[in-house]
């Protein structure tokens, strides 16, 4: 089953997010069970929001891909966890 995986994550800059975005999101797109993706500001961070086949594929690829290069950039929490939320329907363009 899909799901949503939404997570805040305070104190992060725009620049910050940029910088993490210039390099995850191509390799989202290729990455298996990845659907889609949306983040944006928040009072005090910024919030990602992103769509993906399972919450196994959404973990394998922030452990492999997402938490290295935030430990790379210096960006660190603390963050609350991800909420996974389930997913019956995705509409994309």
């Amino acid at each position: 089953m899909a799901i949503e995986m939404r997570q805040e994550l305070p104190g992060l800059t725009r620049e910050q997010a940029e910088a993490i975005a210039v390099q995850v999101n191509a390799r989202a797109r290729t990455a298996p069970g990845f659907i889609a993706h949306a983040s944006g500001p928040m009072a005090g961070g910024y919030h990602v929001t992103e769509i993906w086949e399972s919450r196994e594929a959404f973990e394998r690829f922030s452990d492999a891909v997402i938490a290295p290069l935030m430990r790379q950039l210096g960006v660190t929490g603390p963050f609350a966890p991800p909420q996974y939320l389930p997913v019956d329907n995705v509409v994309t363009r």
